[in-house]
């Protein structure tokens, strides 16, 4: 009885911590101007063990990359990779299911990162929600600097050691 009991709990942990996973995000690149350009991003992109596949298009400059759901999504490698590679970021935009986490304040945690939105007192989110994210090289300088007072505000008062993301609705 008691296996049986945890191997319930168990499967309900992971069908809860499957949910709150990133699927894909929608990349912004700038300096895109050739089908080389965008063959050498998609295969830096694919070097990296969370990214599943990349969709690629000339016409916007913009990266669809889909992650796998076993492995820990890290944006902060996704830009770098494509910096590597000669190219920057305009913006990164993700979505969740916002029904299973928790949110305090103005964060909340996915796969132990921490998430700060920026711009909403107390925002109420539920079902699945669109973000693009603030930090320095996931938007472009010009955004980035628009932006980053509120970066250091809110650094000041939250000193996390975990990784922390700053992100806008």
């Amino acid at each position: 009885m008691k296996t049986k009991l945890l191997i319930l709990t168990f499967l309900i942990f992971c069908s809860f911590s499957s949910i709150a996973q990133f699927k894909s995000a929608k990349i912004g690149i700038d300096g895109l101007t050739c089908s080389m350009c965008s063959n050498s991003v998609e295969k830096l992109l694919l070097q990296l063990d969370f990214v599943e596949a990349v969709k690629m298009d000339l016409n916007t400059n913009e990266a669809i990359v889909f992650f796998h759901k076993k492995y820990k999504t890290d944006f902060k490698k996704v830009s770098k990779k494509i910096y590597d590679s000669g190219f920057s970021v305009r913006e990164i935009s993700t979505s969740l299911n916002f029904d299973t986490i928790s949110i305090e304040g103005n964060a909340f945690q996915v796969n132990g990162d921490k998430f700060y939105i920026l711009g909403e007192e107390r925002p109420n989110l539920t079902g699945e929600r669109s973000f693009r994210f603030l930090d320095k090289n996931l938007i472009s300088k010009k955004e980035y600097s628009r932006w980053s007072y509120f970066i250091k505000e809110n650094d000041k008062v939250h000193s996390e050691k975990q990784k922390a993301y700053h992100i806008s609705l």
